[in-house]
C-alpha cells in the first residue's frame, strides 16, 4: 500500500476456515481473517488492518427453508474492535426455470469508539432487511445469471449523533458464462445505501470481473 505522503507499506492478509457438516440438515463454519481496509486515502494514511474470528451455523429444517447465523468479532489495528451478531431466515419458492428465494435479515454490530479514521464505526447499528434473489440460466451449458433486491431500515448512533430507521435499498446483479470445462467468467455490479455494506458507510457502488480457474 502507497499512502498520500508516497510511503508504501507491505502487510500479511490472508485467512483460514473449516467446516463441519455432521449431517445433511446442518453445517457449522468457524472463519480466521487478517485483511486491510483500502477504501479511501484516510484509511490507507491510518494502515487499517483488522483480524476478525466468525462463527456460522447453517440450518434447513425442510427442504425449501433455510437460515442461518453468525457471530464475529473484529480486533482493529488503531486499538478499536467491532462485535457483529447476523441473522437471516430464507424460502425457496416452488418456481422453474427462474429460482426465487426470499428472506429477512438481522444485522447488529457495536463498535468501541469512534475514532475518525476513514471508515465506518458505529455504536449499536440495527438493521432489518427484507430480501429476494433471483437465479435463471443463460444458453450456455452450465451458464447462468443472478440479481438481487433488499429493502429496510437501519439504526445506529455515530460521533453522538443517533440516526432511526433510515431507509435502506440494494440492488445487485451478476452474470457467470462458463469459457471452458475449467475457466469460468463472473461479471458482477452492485448499489446500495446500506451503511454496514461499506467501509466508509452509506452509499456504495461495487462493480467486476472475476476470471475462476477450477482445477
Amino acid at each position: 500500500a502507497e499512502d498520500s505522503a508516497g510511503e508504501t507499506d507491505s502487510r500479511m492478509v490472508g485467512g483460514v476456515a473449516w467446516r463441519y457438516t455432521p449431517e445433511t440438515w446442518w453445517q457449522l463454519e468457524v472463519a480466521a481473517n487478517r485483511d486491510s481496509l483500502r477504501y479511501s486515502p484516510l484509511i490507507n494514511d491510518n494502515g487499517i488492518v483488522i483480524d476478525s474470528l466468525r462463527v456460522t451455523a447453517t440450518t434447513r429444517p425442510a427442504d425449501r427453508w433455510r437460515a442461518n447465523g453468525t457471530v464475529d468479532a473484529w480486533d482493529v489495528s488503531d486499538g478499536n474492535a467491532r462485535t457483529g451478531l447476523l441473522l437471516e431466515g430464507w424460502y425457496l419458492w416452488p418456481l422453474e426455470p427462474i429460482q426465487l428465494e426470499t428472506g429477512y435479515t438481522f444485522q447488529w454490530a457495536d463498535w468501541d469508539e469512534n475514532l475518525d479514521n476513514g471508515y465506518f464505526d458505529p455504536q449499536n447499528f440495527r438493521a432489518h432487511l427484507l430480501r429476494a434473489q433471483f437465479t435463471g440460466p443463460l444458453p450456455m451449458q452450465g451458464g447462468r445469471w443472478e440479481a438481487g433486491v433488499g429493502f429496510g431500515v437501519q439504526s445506529f448512533e455515530i460521533g453522538g449523533v443517533a440516526v432511526d430507521n433510515d431507509n435502506v435499498l440494494g440492488l445487485r446483479g451478476r452474470v457467470i458464462v462458463p469459457l471452458t470445462d475449467s475457466l469460468t467468467l463472473d461479471v458482477y455490479a452492485l448499489w446500495t445505501d446500506y451503511a454496514a455494506g461499506a467501509a466508509s458507510g452509506f452509499e456504495s457502488r461495487q462493480a467486476g470481473i472475476r476470471l475462476r480457474w477450477q482445477f
